[in-house]
């Protein structure tokens, strides 16, 4: 029966720490998406989209290359 019950506690634990993470994932991806900073330990963090990045990367070479 303790087994049981431990094992039950374990499962719903890692339900939570599961669920915890995915709604984590989710608002970092909507400030990104936003082009809103995370706070994360006091901190802003900005992300962006490998999109984003690859509009970022071209514009910088036409503008180093002329191109």
């Amino acid at each position: 029966m303790e087994k049981e019950l431990f094992e039950l506690l374990e499962y719903v634990y890692n339900l939570g720490v599961a669920e915890g993470v995915k709604q984590a994932n989710n608002k970092i991806k909507e400030h990104c998406k936003n082009g809103k900073p995370t706070l994360i330990d006091g901190e802003l963090y900005f992300c962006k989209d490998s999109r984003q990045h690859l509009i970022e990367v071209m514009d910088q070479i036409d503008k180093e290359h002329g191109i």
